[in-house]
């Protein structure tokens, strides 16, 4: 995948569960744009390794961070330490998250804490960590990893989507909050990336409810981001669907 920001090369970025899916390819198309880049993941260390190595060959800063988001002791310290890793970070990528159906009236304490402890609460102090300590680098960012369903309601997966809709407020709260020092956006995907049970039949489905008549990939979210960190800088607070325009349609 080409890149459309060499201006990246300025950028030191720590992207969370970087090891693979949107993430992998994430790190890999910042790297093209020269980024330098700290990967944090939870249990996935070969792929973290493998993807380390392969921006080191490329020429790029690169490594590697192992951290549970939802514990509070391991991540108390993962911006200072992606900081020693790399050199001073401008831009987060709060990309981590965790999919789970949650029908209704089968919602556990459990499934929820780990929605929220993953998908907000952890992005919610990383930002705060980065706050404390960037807003004096030139260009400092962070980039939030949303979800069309945050704003749009889908049934069987309520907490899911409401841990969601959460980091869509935070990311607008804190771009006024943190204005003018540091920039906050995010990215609501929408199909972008098939389940491994999703077969040729269930996937030409998905096509047709897509205004655009097909899913998207890694890739375009990949690109969303590196526009956001590398971008006009006027932009701030402001949630891109990457979607094919699912959102507007009804299923």
């Amino acid at each position: 995948m080409s890149c459309s920001h060499p201006e990246l090369s300025d950028t030191r970025v720590l992207i969370t569960g970087a090891a693979a899916r949107i993430g992998k390819t994430t790190a890999q198309h910042l790297a093209d744009c020269g980024a330098d880049v700290a990967i944090h993941y939870r249990s996935s260390e070969e792929p973290a390794r493998r993807l380390r190595d392969e921006l080191n060959d490329q020429g790029i800063t690169c490594e590697i961070l192992q951290a549970d988001l939802t514990d509070v002791d391991e991540l108390s310290d993962l911006v200072a330490r992606a900081d020693d890793a790399i050199g001073p970070i401008n831009a987060l990528v709060n990309n981590a998250a965790i999919w789970r159906d949650t029908p209704f009236g089968d919602v556990t304490h459990s499934q929820w804490d780990a929605l929220f402890d993953t998908n907000l609460r952890a992005p919610f102090f990383l930002t705060q960590q980065f706050a404390n300590r960037a807003a004096d680098r030139p260009g400092a960012c962070v980039v939030n990893l949303v979800d069309v369903f945050g704003k749009r309601p889908l049934v069987g997966y309520s907490a899911y989507g409401m841990s969601k809709a959460a980091l869509w407020y935070m990311t607008e709260v804190l771009a006024a909050e943190l204005a003018p020092h540091i920039r906050v956006n995010g990215i609501a995907p929408g199909t972008v990336l098939l389940n491994e049970d999703h077969d040729a039949d269930m996937a030409d489905e998905l096509d047709e409810r897509i205004p655009m008549g097909l899913t998207g990939g890694p890739e375009d979210v990949a690109e969303t981001v590196a526009f956001l960190i590398g971008g006009p800088s006027y932009i701030t607070g402001e949630v891109i669907a990457v979607d094919g325009a699912r959102r507007h349609i009804a299923d």
